[in-house]
């Protein structure tokens, strides 16, 4: 059995997650792990596809694609501009490492996934766009299955 869900995030910031920060306060040590309003975004999507679709799979393997798009600054010429969108890729920050990670950090806690330890395929792409916009397409399979989804440039 293979289950798909596509997320679409327009307009969202694509943000990393922001590094865990610490502090002493009272004689006590505190860890605060702050969350961007890309996370939000995302988590509030995925809350919403879970309420709309009900129950998914809680085992077997994930396979994730997600399709992040970054807006051309508007600050720069109209020549640069049209240099950027043709060169599609996005090689600035913020990595694909910490993007991948607010994404799952995200779909677990709107409970779309359980876990992301059950992610066998994860695929982050950075293109440059005329807006912001995210699409997360994720795959669920059982076991036995062969998960074949993967990144298609």
């Amino acid at each position: 059995m293979t289950k798909t869900v596509i997320l679409q995030i327009p307009g969202a910031e694509p943000q990393g997650q922001p590094r865990p920060r610490t502090y002493h306060t009272g004689g006590r040590v505190i860890t605060h792990s702050p969350h961007t309003a890309y996370y939000s975004r995302i988590m509030t999507a995925a809350v919403r596809e879970k309420m709309q679709r009900g129950a998914f799979p809680t085992d077997g393997n994930i396979a994730i694609v997600a399709d992040i798009y970054f807006a051309v600054p508007a600050s720069l010429r109209k020549k640069e501009k049209v240099a950027r969108l043709r060169r599609l890729y996005h090689t600035q920050k913020p990595d694909c490492d910490n993007l991948a990670k607010t994404i799952l950090d995200a779909l677990v806690a709107g409970r779309l996934i359980t876990d992301d330890r059950q992610v066998a395929s994860l695929c982050v792409i950075k293109r440059w766009a005329e807006k912001h916009d995210t699409q997360i397409e994720i795959v669920w399979s059982n076991e036995e299955e062969e998960n074949d989804k993967d990144c298609n440039f």
